[in-house]
C-alpha cells in the first residue's frame, strides 16, 4: 500500500534499523496517549533490508518485497515515506555510532596525550577527519541529503546506544590502558559528539546523542536498559548492543524535545496548553 500518513498538527517519519523497534514501542505504549497532537509513522527494517530503499519523485520507498513488508508492518500499511507530507524526520540507529576503539585505535593528538600514551600522534585536524569519516554512515547521510533537496524539514539524527555496561570489562581495556579509563573514554567522546555535531550540521541535520541518565561508564549503557531489548520481528533478547521501551522512551522523548524546540512548541504545546492537560 501506498500513501499518505494521516494529517495531525505535527507529523514525524521516522526510518531507522532494528534500533527502531524500542522507539515504536515506547510510542505505542507510553507516549502517543500524552501527545494526541503528534503522529509518527515507522519505516522500520534491519539494516540488511534497508540496503534495498529507494529514493524517487520524492519519497522513500521499496521495491523490494522483504523491505516494502517491513515498512507496512511498522507504519502500519505504507510502503512509501512522501517527503512533504510530514513536518519532521528522525533516523534511527542506521550504524551511527561513537566506538572509542574504532575510532581512535592507535591514533591521538597532542591534547588526548594528557589522558594517557598515544602511540601514533596526528594533528587535530587529521583527527577529525578520521571520526568524520567514521560517522558519516552512507545511508543516512544519503538519506538527509534527499531530504534536504526538496525540504527543510528538521532531520534528528539519532545515534545508536552504547553497549551494556556488562559488556564493559571486555578485552580492549586490558589491551589499551587508555580506553580502560573512565576519564579518558569520556574526554575523547564528548570530543567526537562535538566533531559529529558540526559534521551533522553542515550537512543539513542535527545529531541527538544518548541521554546521560541511561549511561553509567563512560561509552557504556546501564545494563538495566538491555534487559527485555527489542529488535523488530525478533523476541525479546539481551545481546548487549539493542534496548529496551523505557530506553526507547527516553530517547525518543529526548528527540520530541528537540523538534519542540526548533518548532516553538507545537510538539508539547504551549505553557498554557500543558496547564490545562495537567488540570
Amino acid at each position: 500500500m501506498e500513501g499518505f500518513a494521516p494529517v495531525t498538527p505535527y507529523s514525524v517519519c521516522a526510518i531507522g534499523n532494528s534500533h527502531t523497534a524500542m522507539f515504536a514501542k515506547a510510542w505505542k505504549s507510553q507516549l502517543e496517549q500524552e501527545l494526541p497532537g503528534v503522529s509518527i509513522t515507522f519505516f522500520g527494517a534491519n539494516s540488511q533490508k534497508l540496503s534495498h530503499l529507494i529514493y524517487e519523485d520524492g519519497a522513500f520507498t521499496a521495491h523490494d518485497k522483504e523491505l516494502a513488508d517491513g515498512f507496512a508492518m511498522t507504519s502500519g500499511g505504507l510502503t512509501r515515506a512522501e517527503i512533504a507530507a510530514y513536518d519532521a524526520f528522525l533516523l534511527i540507529g542506521l550504524g551511527l555510532r561513537i566506538t572509542v576503539t574504532s575510532l581512535c585505535g592507535p591514533y591521538g593528538t597532542v591534547q588526548q596525550r594528557a589522558w594517557g600514551p598515544v602511540d601514533t600522534l596526528v594533528s587535530e585536524a587529521v583527527f577529525a577527519a578520521m571520526v568524520e569519516g567514521a560517522l558519516k554512515e552512507p545511508q543516512p547521510f544519503w538519506i538527509l541529503e534527499k531530504i534536504r533537496s526538496v525540504g527543510k524539514q528538521p532531520v534528528l539524527l539519532c545515534a545508536t546506544p552504547f553497549r551494556s555496561d556488562k559488556e564493559a570489562s571486555w578485552s580492549f581495556t586490558r589491551k589499551n590502558r587508555r580506553f580502560a579509563d573512565d576519564n579518558f573514554r569520556g574526554k575523547v567522546i564528548a570530543q567526537c559528539q562535538e566533531i559529529g555535531s558540526a559534521l551533522a550540521l553542515r550537512n543539513g541535520g542535527e545529531f541527538v546523542w544518548q541521554d546521560e541518565s541511561t549511561i553509567s561508564l563512560p561509552g557504556f549503557t546501564k545494563a538495566e536498559y538491555a534487559q527485555g531489548a527489542l529488535r523488530l520481528g525478533k523476541a525479546e533478547l539481551e545481546d548487549g548492543l539493542h534496548m529496551n521501551a523505557d530506553f526507547g522512551k527516553i530517547a525518543l522523548t529526548r528527540a520530541l524535545t528537540r523538534l519542540d524546540e526548533i518548532s516553538g512548541g507545537r510538539v508539547f504545546g504551549s505553557d498554557e496548553e500543558r496547564a490545562r492537560k495537567r488540570a
